[in-house]
């Protein structure tokens, strides 16, 4: 069993911090920080991941993912879809574009994954629910994704509940989602 400690940012089998599930010597497992950056770690007892962490679970590469993020170059919001097939295995990784004013806005790892987008019109506040599945397609990690609005956006809230960590056992205890931003709404121009 493993468990994750925000606090100190250690994955270990010691029972200090969230459970995060049962992972074999041979599974590899997924971090994803809240900058937009990933890393598979092997298998370790204890693993240093640091703070900021905005998911784990067990590393699978055919697993979809969705991302809502800023990119800063072009001052787009985009969505991306992909799977991690090919990415490395050694090193931290890029989820969202490089750019040092990007920001990932909201990282989904089901099929579920809508967004309540609010966006400045003139003086008035229009709201719009999106599903983001049906915004991008599935490529490759290193896509930027597509852009979805030309509107100015200016706060954005996750509909779907956070996603949870499924080890394959049938223990109703299991751990969910790791997240140390415990905020939902994202307000973009404070």
């Amino acid at each position: 069993m493993l468990y994750f400690d925000a606090l100190s940012g250690l994955i270990s089998t010691q029972r200090r911090g969230d459970r995060i599930g049962e992972f074999g010597e041979k599974d590899k497992i997924l971090i994803v920080k809240e900058n937009g950056r990933a890393r598979v770690h092997d298998m370790a007892d204890p693993i240093l991941v640091g703070t900021g962490v905005k998911y784990i679970h067990k590393f699978d590469p055919t697993q979809v993912f969705t991302v809502l993020y800023f990119e800063g170059g072009n001052f787009n919001y985009m969505v991306k879809r992909f799977n991690l097939e090919g990415c490395p295995m050694t090193t931290e990784f890029n989820l969202i574009s490089d750019h040092k004013d990007s920001q990932m806005i909201e990282f989904f790892a089901t099929d579920d994954a809508r967004q309540l987008m609010e966006y400045q019109v003139g003086r008035e506040v229009q709201k719009e629910e999106l599903d983001l599945t049906e915004v991008a397609d599935i490529k490759s990690y290193k896509a930027l994704g597509s852009k979805f609005t030309a509107k100015k956006v200016k706060r954005t809230s996750r509909i779907t509940p956070p996603d949870s960590f499924d080890d394959g056992t049938d223990d109703s205890a299991t751990g969910t989602e790791v997240s140390v931003k415990d905020e939902d709404d994202n307000d973009l121009f404070k």
